[in-house]
């Protein structure tokens, strides 16, 4: 079926009133070029057809006015016809079905991707010719995958497995260029390939310092996670579930020696919650425990941490001094109203204060 994205174009630019000129100069491309494309002698090149559409003030759906283009069900249908070749171990003719399938839908994105991924599920067992085809034909429909906009999941994935693939071809600036465009928070195979990415170009103090940052990041978002969690506990009056959770919190800063502000006022929402329960003790242990880690607080949490020795030191959220005022005018007129029990080592909490 003959495509009829170069009428689409000639009829589009000129109810804009858009000169052949106008239009190259946006997408970055030849007069010429913008003329074979009107003329249907050619095809524009799939990482235009976003720019085509965006100058047009179409989609890429509107823009391409495919009638027999795949449809969202249609496409895994396909990937389970082409895994059959691969699972009967016939990977040549799984590799030409695939590659007929997208002679002839060329503008399916997400086609590409599905079939990039089943050649990657099977590359650990081809080798020789096989492996290679299978690996430059899974690269080529990445690269084009990589220009999906929606879902953004699928856009995520094919610079994901993109950056991998070039893992396994030796072109490390291309896979720190795909892996680049991941956000950070993506998860631990994103990590993972990164740290390897330094690995393999034996840039060990860069591989080193990545993963002191990732851990130190982890560990925080852990820690605020175990404290929203506290007071959700605490505001719903499941206080000793608050008091566990918020222990916890305290003994991860502690497993990796991060002397935080952190660890303070989880001490504190642990000494709120024994104090509601009526438990003298674990009150009078939890005030005593975050005086003395008050009086031990310094500017960076992880100064002297030789597990965090290569990231650059980051501050508390206020100073350690600062810190140390707040939380303890604060313990101080919470000992003054009572709503502290008058427990005996309160006395010496105060003289401390």
């Amino acid at each position: 079926m003959e495509l009829q994205i170069g009428r689409i174009i000639r009829e589009r630019r000129k109810h804009l009133n858009l000169t052949q000129e106008n239009l190259a100069i946006a997408v970055g491309v030849s007069v010429p070029a913008v003329s074979k494309w009107e003329s249907g002698s050619s095809y524009p090149d799939i990482t235009l057809l976003l720019p085509i559409a965006c100058t047009l003030n179409l989609t890429v759906d509107e823009l391409l006015d495919n009638p027999g283009s795949l449809s969202v069900e249609e496409v895994p249908k396909l990937g389970e016809k082409a895994k059959r070749y691969f699972e009967q171990g016939d990977y040549l003719n799984g590799i030409s079905f695939c590659q007929k399938e997208i002679t002839e839908n060329p503008y399916c994105l997400l086609l590409q991707y599905h079939f990039a991924a089943i050649l990657i599920n099977y590359l650990s067992v081809l080798d020789g010719s096989e492996y290679t085809l299978a690996l430059q034909t899974a690269i080529a429909w990445l690269e084009n995958a990589t220009q999906i906009q929606e879902p953004v999941e699928i856009k995520l994935a094919s610079y994901y497995y993109l950056g991998q693939m070039y893992l396994n071809t030796e072109e490390y600036e291309k896979a720190e260029e795909a892996l680049k465009k991941l956000p950070n928070d993506i998860g631990l195979d994103f990590a993972s390939s990164i740290a390897l990415l330094f690995i393999q170009k034996k840039e060990y103090d860069k591989a080193e310092q990545f993963c002191q940052e990732k851990l130190y990041i982890d560990v925080n978002y852990a820690c605020s996670n175990l404290a929203f969690l506290a007071d959700g506990a605490y505001k719903t009056g499941d206080y000793e579930k608050s008091y566990d959770l918020s222990s916890k919190e305290v003994e991860l800063l502690d497993l990796f020696k991060i002397n935080s502000d952190k660890t303070i006022y989880a001490l504190w929402q642990m000494a709120l919650c024994a104090n509601l329960l009526a438990d003298e003790v674990r009150t009078s242990q939890c005030l005593n425990q975050m005086m003395n880690r008050i009086d031990a607080l310094s500017d960076s949490p992880i100064t002297g941490n030789a597990l965090f020795e290569k990231v650059k030191a980051p501050t508390q959220v206020v100073s350690a001094e600062m810190s140390k005022y707040i939380v303890k005018d604060n313990l101080k007129a919470m000992i003054i109203n009572n709503d502290l029990m008058d427990v005996q080592a309160f006395s010496q909490i105060q003289k401390r204060l």
